[in-house]
């Protein structure tokens, strides 16, 4: 199950935050800005591991954050490579898949199974 994971700017703050509906939560939200949005299969994990990257400039109780530029920077490329990352693995698979189809279907057709 995917969903998404975002990066926003509210004046100087910003939100790491997931959605499954990100228009909806986006409308809710109205941020000044949306840095990096990416919809992967492991959002919860990702949310998790860039609150725990970025625990030292986060606001207690919230997932608003006072990030610098190389922060900001940071949590964009993570966001973006894991899309890229998803959709690799996902290519990669299928393109494994249909060639193990093709192998057992051409056994089949040969008899050999």
């Amino acid at each position: 199950m995917s969903g998404w994971i975002y990066l926003i700017r509210n004046g100087d703050l910003y939100k790491i935050g997931i959605s499954k509906h990100i228009n909806n939560r986006m409308r809710q939200l109205k941020p000044d800005e949306i840095l990096a949005k990416s919809n992967i299969s492991n959002y919860r994990e990702l949310e998790k591991q860039l609150h725990y990257r970025y625990k030292k400039v986060r606001i207690p109780q919230t997932e608003y954050f006072r990030l610098n530029i190389l922060d900001i920077t940071d949590c964009k490329r993570i966001i973006i490579l894991n899309s890229y990352f998803n959709y690799f693995f996902l290519r990669t698979f299928l393109r494994l898949l249909i060639y193990i189809l093709t192998i057992f279907i051409s056994l089949i057709s040969l008899n050999f199974l």
